[in-house]
């Protein structure tokens, strides 16, 4: 009986004790690279002696210790230089925590062991967590994953929760499916959670996960003083790719404008060349190449203007011939549309439009120079044209015609005295031309000689009368 009684209270003396020991006792938790303080609740002095000592599930270690005679050891370095300990409250301080201090901390003071426990859980912080974005077949769907084991907390803009998948291909972690709302400023985070800590991603906006394709980009030229160095430039918000035709990626650089440019140096290798491409999440796209032929050209050439003629001959076509840029224009300055046929260069069909001093031109014209032809005048088109030579021969018929009526006039007696009668102006405005007057008074004198021969005396009469006109 005796033997059963002092069984029982052995027991319960275990069991009050061990039930005291962890009620009396903390549970801490830390992150690792924190520090953490903790003590008896009370110390009755007088102390002559304090240790610390940590249990671990594989041992138990000093962790400092202090006596009235020694002072203060530290006797394993799991705890040097990171320990310290006040002899008066018992209170031990651990910086610089790591994982290996987990575990059950017990102080004896004076040799005894007190009952409070203290129990710290040393874990490592959450990584500030980033959202994978994995798109679909429809474009207005994606899915947002964290690849983490922490606690994970999604929410929206509008701070809602959301809640998270897990079975998606057995990957780790937890994913949303995210649906286009068509605001641009709704956005999503995921937040990692443990004990000792908490972070949270950055913002993934409506306006980033449902991009419009990229366009086709086109590279602008820059030319510099230097004609042996130009400029590319690609004007976009978008991530840009520059490669050279090596397939290497080049270094872009940004200033005051918009998007990327680089530097080109004539290399002497007109088949090298330049791209730039666009990416972004949703395509990616790259420009036509640049060749270098096409970024230092040689000037070009001052042209000429060859001249085709056509069976009409108030048609012809004026031909440049060259491979550049060609430029037609007018005496007006007005531009005229060129036309190709089989033959190198540019035609125009030009008409006589009667005025000599309309001309046309050729200009050149490449990225370094633009030269222009000498003018070719519609003088120079048209001088051997039929339409002037009918003119002629119309001219010279019309003057023949009217010199022979005038001679008829001038010479046949009678002729002259009709006309006179009826435009006695004519008279005093033709008898200016004496060759032909005289003539007609040589002719009428002769005339009046044969009469006078041959005939009556009424006429000879008639003739003496007029012999003192002729005199005159």
């Amino acid at each position: 009986m005796l033997l059963k009684r002092c069984l029982t209270a052995v027991i319960s003396a275990i069991c009050i004790s061990t039930v005291t020991g962890v009620g009396s006792g903390q549970d801490l938790k830390k992150a690792v690279g924190k520090r953490v303080s903790f003590g008896p609740t009370n110390i009755n002095p007088p102390v002559t002696s304090i240790i610390w000592k940590h249990r671990s599930s594989s041992d138990v270690i000093k962790a400092i210790e202090w006596d009235i005679d020694d002072g203060f050891s530290i006797p394993n370095p799991r705890f040097k230089d990171i320990t310290t300990l006040d002899e008066k409250t018992g209170q031990i301080t651990i910086t610089t925590l790591a994982l290996i201090h987990s575990g059950v901390y017990t102080i004896d003071i004076n040799s005894r062991e007190q009952e409070e426990r203290f129990t710290l859980k040393v874990e490592k912080p959450v990584p500030k967590p980033e959202i994978e974005i994995e798109r679909s077949s429809n474009p207005d769907v994606v899915n947002l994953r964290c690849r983490y084991n922490e606690t994970i907390i999604w929410k929206n803009a509008a701070g809602e929760t959301l809640t998270g998948s897990t079975n998606l291909a057995k990957r780790p972690g937890e994913f949303i499916t995210v649906e286009n709302t068509g605001n641009p400023e709704n956005f999503y985070t995921c937040t990692l959670n443990n004990d000792v800590s908490e972070k949270t991603s950055d913002r993934v906006y409506e306006r980033d996960l449902f991009k419009e394709p990229v366009p086709k980009p086109e590279i602008e030229i820059e030319r510099s003083s230097n004609p042996d160095v130009v400029y590319l430039r690609c004007r976009y918000n978008e991530t840009i790719i520059w490669k050279n035709a090596a397939g290497e990626t080049l270094k872009g650089f940004k200033d005051h404008l918009k998007g990327e440019f680089i530097k080109v140096e004539k290399q002497g290798n007109p088949e090298n060349f330049y791209t730039c491409t666009l990416k972004n999440d949703v395509s990616e796209k790259t420009s036509d190449p640049v060749y270098e032929r096409d970024l230092f050209k040689e000037p070009v050439p001052k042209p000429e203007i060859e001249i085709e003629r056509s069976s009409n001959p108030d048609v012809v076509n004026l031909r440049c011939r060259y491979n550049e840029t060609i430029i037609w224009k007018n005496a007006a300055g007005e531009k005229l549309k060129g036309s190709k046929n089989h033959l190198l260069g540019e035609f125009i069909k030009v008409e006589n439009t009667g005025n000599p001093e309309n001309f046309y031109t050729c200009t050149l014209k490449n990225d370094v120079s633009e030269k222009t032809s000498d003018p070719v005048y519609e003088r120079d088109l048209f001088k051997g044209s039929n339409g002037g030579l009918i003119a002629g021969i119309i001219i010279l018929v019309i003057i023949l015609i009217v010199a022979i009526l005038i001679c008829v006039y001038l010479l046949l007696e009678p002729v002259y005295n009709r006309v006179n009668k009826i435009c006695p102006c004519l008279q005093a405005l033709l008898d200016r031309i004496g060759c032909c007057t005289k003539r007609r008074k040589e002719y009428n004198l002769a005339s009046t000689d044969n009469e006078m021969g041959s005939g009556s005396s009424n006429q000879g009469q008639k003739s003496g009368e007029e012999t003192p006109a002729l005199a005159e």
